[in-house]
């Protein structure tokens, strides 16, 4: 996706782009979203980046990476840090019971 590599080469405006022209055609396109929000979120515009983290969030609560990585970022750079503490903490907890599954699997 043209999108990733604008974004890993912090090319964020045709990145945005990119996101965006996929996110018209499927809105729920989860890497998309991701993208569009750590674009947000480098910019410092932390409110609506952490509004498209949730989204995300609802949309695959198993996503990887785990989006309440960047939520828990959000609410910190928020000054929100009990929030955000929470948020890191069932991310580890999700961690460990999908480590678990992934060991304890016969296959």
């Amino acid at each position: 996706m043209t999108g990733i590599w604008q974004l890993a080469t912090a090319n964020l405006d045709d990145a945005l782009k990119s996101f965006n022209l996929v996110l018209n055609a499927k809105p729920n396109n989860i890497i998309a979203l991701l993208g569009k929000a750590r674009i947000a979120y480098a910019r410092k515009q932390y409110s609506p980046a952490l509004r498209l983290f949730q989204q995300v969030l609802q949309l695959k609560p198993d996503a990887q990476p785990d989006p309440r990585i960047g939520i828990g970022l959000c609410y910190w750079a928020l000054e929100q840090k009990d929030k955000a503490r929470a948020c890191w903490e069932r991310s580890l907890e999700v961690v460990r019971v999908l480590l678990r599954q992934q060991y304890t699997s016969p296959c």
